[in-house]
């Protein structure tokens, strides 16, 4: 697949082009993560193409530019933690640590490097939530895992590889916990069956019953949260 980056007179952005030998017409959508437009066009289309049908969406592209940055959170912004709204303190000074106090989180050291910091201390409490929940489903279900890792997953919540390495997405440590344990345990279960069989959601039933509600949950409310960034 190639891929290119063009500028298109009226847009704040570069509009990402990627040649895609299977599309059959020209599609436009935005990554709100990496926070650009993206067309995928049939082998062989034309600049003046792209650009003749990015100009007709133009009004379309911008609101979604004024969406995701609307989803830019940043001091004295609200961010869910475990499912409870916390008020974002960037204190543009040291220590260079982050704090949980009452319904705060801290964000000591400079405020232009607030945001990773946040996004590396949410990561590590999300990998300590989740080892936890994994080492106690797979317990449960007498199962084994090589590995867990935590990164920033753009399209789903987690994954079984069959070596045995668990990945999940940071951005769990946002949901209520409930819902991070429902993922934790869907990918224990997937050791046990790697597929979405009847036997593989019956291993699910097994460490909660009520896994179809989290289920529905993360359907209806996830996208909320894997739109969040973090400046």
């Amino acid at each position: 697949m190639n891929k290119r980056s063009i500028e298109i007179s009226g847009l704040p952005r570069q509009l990402v082009v990627r040649e895609n030998a299977r599309a059959k017409k020209l599609i436009l959508r935005y990554d709100s993560q990496n926070d650009y437009p993206i067309m995928t066009v049939p082998l062989g289309t034309s600049e003046a193409q792209v650009r003749k049908f990015a100009n007709r969406h133009i009004s379309w592209i911008l609101e979604q530019i004024d969406n995701a940055q609307g989803n830019l959170i940043g001091h004295s912004d609200q961010i869910p933690f475990l499912g409870t709204s916390k008020t974002l303190d960037f204190t543009d000074s040291p220590p260079r640590r982050v704090t949980l106090e009452d319904d705060r989180i801290v964000v000591g050291g400079p405020i232009d490097q607030a945001g990773p910091r946040l996004e590396r201390w949410l990561r590590a409490q999300a990998k300590n939530q989740l080892t936890k929940a994994c080492q106690r489903y797979a317990e449960q279900i007498s199962a084994e895992y090589s590995r867990i890792s935590v990164g920033d997953m753009k399209s789903r919540w987690g994954s079984c590889s069959s070596k045995g390495t668990l990945r999940f997405s940071w951005r769990l440590i946002m949901a209520p916990e409930e819902i991070l344990n429902y993922v934790a345990a869907h990918e224990v279960c997937h050791l046990r069956e790697m597929n979405h069989s009847p036997a593989f959601w019956a291993w699910v039933a097994e460490c909660m019953p009520d896994y179809q509600s989290r289920r529905k949950y993360l359907k209806q409310q996830g996208q909320s949260l894997m739109d969040i960034r973090l400046g």
